[in-house]
């Protein structure tokens, strides 16, 4: 299989926040990996609509995914988790990890997690 269209890692932090990854891929796969802290653990697949995953990324380019920073780390706030989202698209390939209380990240990064989660929480039912 190739490389996910969209991906989002979310990774622990000091306390008990959830820790898990999700892999979208093109043909409508949906690999969803739930580590500690969520509802459902261990390695779950489910097939979507593979328009849903293409609206993910095309929705995302909009407000300019592939021209925000690559990296929104400042800590103002300790103990909150990092969030790492990827994309590709056509001949291009984007990574961002954000740590949740920098201020300055864009708010359609945080928007592009929150669609993606949204797909995993349908599909886990």
């Amino acid at each position: 299989r190739d490389t996910p269209l969209i991906s989002l890692q979310q990774e622990a932090n000091f306390g008990s926040g959830p820790v898990y990854s999700v892999a979208a891929f093109e043909d409508g796969t949906v690999v969803y990996t739930g580590v500690a802290h969520v509802d459902v653990i261990g390695v779950h697949s489910f097939e979507t609509e593979p328009s849903t995953i293409t609206s993910i990324a095309q929705n995302a380019q909009i407000p300019g995914y592939f021209d925000w920073q690559d990296s929104y780390e400042e800590r103002v706030i300790t103990d909150q988790s990092t969030v790492i989202t990827s994309m590709r698209w056509e001949d291009r390939f984007k990574r961002i990890v954000r740590y949740e209380g920098d201020p300055n990240t864009p708010v359609g990064v945080v928007r592009i997690e929150e669609t993606i989660n949204r797909l995993v929480t349908n599909l886990l039912g």
